[in-house]
């Protein structure tokens, strides 16, 4: 996408059209710029980078403003694996991860009493020794990070969430059924959107 506007304002004061010989004029230019491109990763993700460029010039003197932000898009909607549960203190919490196994992979809990989501994070995920750690993708560098306690043969799965939501038995949920009840419970709209 490139988008570029331009502003031209030229103006002279009626003392400078008036006088013979003197010229009173001011003039300001303003261009803007902004260049994005998405790329699309081997694992799915899409990169997102923004490159945007403001340049001012007024009365002979120009300034230049550069911004650049990058971000990554995850796209859920051909995972295949997902779990929902419930912790021991009454969060209902869900997690999904990519068909290639644990290298996407998206956690959220949510909260029935004040109805929201208390905790969520979605983007690369490692895992190591039982562990797993998801880096946020929303360019925040933020992580959760949970241990596997148990997978049972029954589609059964035991987290340890760490002190403040201790121990959830997830049990697996066709993908579908994962994504209306998560759109649900994100009532602000700002996690999957």
């Amino acid at each position: 996408m490139f988008k570029h506007s331009g502003r031209v304002i030229v103006s002279a004061g009626l003392a400078g059209i008036l006088a013979i010989g003197t010229c009173a004029c001011s003039s300001s230019v303003e261009t803007k710029t902004e260049v994005s491109t998405e790329t699309t990763n081997e694992d799915g993700t899409t990169t997102k980078n923004t490159e945007s460029t403001k340049t001012t010039t007024e009365n002979g003197t120009t300034t230049t403003e550069s911004q650049s932000s990058s971000s990554t898009v995850v796209d859920i909607n051909s995972w295949t694996d997902a779990w929902k549960g419930e912790t021991e203190n009454g969060k209902t919490v869900f997690y999904a991860e990519s068909p290639s196994g644990v290298s996407q992979a998206l956690i959220a809990i949510y909260d029935p009493q004040t109805k929201a989501l208390v905790s969520h994070s979605i983007g690369e995920a490692t895992i190591d020794d039982g562990t797993i750690t998801i880096i946020d993708a929303g360019g925040t560098g933020s992580g959760f990070v949970f241990g596997i306690e148990s997978q049972n043969d029954d589609g059964t799965a035991v987290l340890d969430l760490g002190e403040e939501y201790g121990k959830a038995t997830l049990k697996r949920v066709d993908m579908q059924t994962f994504l209306a009840d998560i759109k649900e419970a994100d009532t602000t709209g700002e996690f999957l959107a």
